[in-house]
């Protein structure tokens, strides 16, 4: 379980969830230093999450998209129909 935090980057939240998702610090680490080694990857992530919660009308929005499963399902159909 998540504590109730103020995360700095995106990089520290994703990587976070990671750490939790997965039982395993070191995917955390590898996650948070990819965001925060491209701002890039940040802004697209952030419009994927949006746009899939906005096109699939996620009861929750962006937040119920990034952290539940049907909204993860939903931004992997989304990112394989864009790319």
């Amino acid at each position: 379980m998540l504590n109730r935090v103020t995360f700095a980057e995106f990089g520290d939240l994703a990587g976070t969830l990671f750490v939790h998702m997965c039982q395993n610090a070191a995917t955390g680490e590898t996650i948070r230093q990819v965001y925060a080694s491209n701002p890039i990857r940040v802004e697209t992530t952030t419009c994927d999450i949006t746009e899939t919660a906005r096109r699939y009308v996620e009861p929750g929005g962006p937040a119920a998209t990034l952290l539940f499963s049907r909204g993860v399902q939903a931004i992997m159909v989304y990112t394989s129909r864009v790319t």
